[in-house]
């Protein structure tokens, strides 16, 4: 097993600056997490790592049903990230091509 606070990573979705994975907390009784992870070409780009500090600083005003609360920052071997709940379900990708017809229709009615 990996070392460290976070274990048993796995890759669960992928972005044009960071990728997401699922892992789980060894302090946390072995929760689930999820870690967005800043690529590895943006991890020493200063503008991009404080604009993920201040998503971290903006959720903690934010507590809505439909908004993931965020945890906290990672930085460690993997590289710099946000620490955030896992939520089980679809992406976001996934249900947008799911529900096509549906945003058409929506957008038609305006």
């Amino acid at each position: 097993m990996e070392e460290g606070r976070y274990q048993e990573w796995k890759l669960i979705g992928q972005g044009g600056t960071a990728n997401v994975y699922r892992a789980v907390d060894s302090q946390l009784e072995f929760r689930a997490v999820a870690i967005k992870l800043l690529r590895e070409k943006y991890c020493n780009n200063e503008g991009v790592k404080l604009g993920l500090r201040r998503e971290v600083l903006i959720s903690w005003d934010l507590r809505h049903p439909n908004i993931c609360p965020i945890h906290g920052l990672y930085e460690g071997p993997r590289g710099f990230g946000i620490v955030m709940e896992f939520i089980e379900g679809q992406d976001l990708r996934g249900w947008m091509d799911d529900n096509q017809n549906r945003l058409l229709d929506t957008i038609e009615e305006r």
